[in-house]
């Protein structure tokens, strides 16, 4: 998708310029020129992206469909976890009641025991501060995603988009703020769980982490130049 920015960011110019004389021609209102030039470039982009086989859905489905399988985990480490004469009997069922025995005799890093919570503050603090570096990097992400759509000029912006975007921005602070409420109450939760769910938890955050800090590098390398890209025109469809 990051390839096909510049082919996107040339299809904006030229839809643009072809809108701008059809609307002179057409008496066209400023409301009804965004309205054309936004649904002739959601076309062209969408059947740009079906053509080279991107599927922006699947990318938006790919992290929600982890959030389950996070759940499960979690909840099933979080019953390894438990010493109960209950949970033992269980887990014997499936042949695993020396897991909660194993795991209670494991020492790692600086907590005695993986069963019990952390006997310090240094997971639920890192924990913390994993999510709120992952928090600012997407964003920031997002930012630079956003900027190489806008480098060109496209369809003019008015009154109502200027509306638009101070809404944007907004709802984007709130949900800045409330990602980072929820990164910081992660650290009261961490300290009340056991150890290996707070080692699960990191090792999970830290990974995604990795992963946005590796797109953050492919948003930062420069953008190819844009391609002369000529709108059509009566004179263009004869020669072609």
């Amino acid at each position: 998708m990051h390839s096909l920015r510049p082919l996107a960011r040339a299809w904006s110019h030229s839809i643009a310029v072809e809108l701008r004389s059809k609307s002179h021609a057409n008496g066209w209102t400023f409301d009804r020129f965004q309205q054309e030039y936004k649904k002739q470039y959601a076309e062209r982009l969408g059947k740009m992206y079906y053509e080279n086989g991107i599927r922006p859905l699947f990318a938006i489905l790919a992290p929600i469909s982890q959030i389950p399988v996070w759940i499960a985990a979690s909840l099933g480490l979080r019953q390894l976890c438990d010493p109960s004469l209950e949970k033992a009997a269980e887990l014997a069922k499936i042949g695993l009641q020396n897991v909660p025995v194993e795991l209670a005799n494991s020492a790692f890093l600086w907590a005695p025991s993986l069963v019990v919570p952390d006997p310090t503050w240094i997971g639920p603090v890192m924990l913390a501060s994993v999510h709120l570096a992952n928090v600012h990097i997407a964003m920031r992400n997002r930012g630079a995603s956003n900027d190489h759509q806008q480098e060109e000029p496209s369809a003019p912006v008015g009154a109502t988009g200027v509306v638009e975007k101070a809404k944007a921005w907004d709802r984007q602070k709130m949900m800045l703020w409330g990602m980072r409420g929820v990164a910081v109450a992660m650290v009261p939760v961490a300290k009340t769980v056991p150890f290996a769910l707070v080692v699960y938890w990191l090792t999970s955050a830290g990974f995604s982490l990795v992963q946005n800090v590796v797109f953050k590098v492919i948003l930062a390398r420069p953008m190819d130049p844009l391609p002369s890209v000529q709108p059509d025109t009566p004179s263009n469809n004869k020669n072609g």
